[in-house]
């Protein structure tokens, strides 16, 4: 597998990596329902709707998992300065 960062990655652009990925996940399988969703099957329907929920709920847990990482950095600086 080829790298997909150059040097060291940090959280937040890992989460907002993981993020993009999800969203053009999304676009593809919208585009996909928009251009045959008339020849579609219930089945191949249900898997669609199955699909999307899935990444809606990924990406959900991916922006809690973002302002987990905020509210621990904030954390961290008020530590670092004492103040706390």
């Amino acid at each position: 597998m080829a790298n997909l960062f150059k040097g060291d990655i940090n959280s937040y652009e890992l989460l907002d990596f993981l993020s993009d990925r999800l969203q053009d996940e999304l676009n593809r399988i919208n585009t996909e329902k928009s251009r045959g969703i008339s020849s579609w099957s219930d089945e191949r329907y249900a898997r669609y709707d199955e699909q999307r929920y899935v990444i809606k709920q990924h990406h959900k847990y991916l922006q809690s998992l973002y302002k987990e990482l905020e509210k621990a950095e904030m954390f961290e600086d008020v530590a670092r300065e004492g103040t706390w």
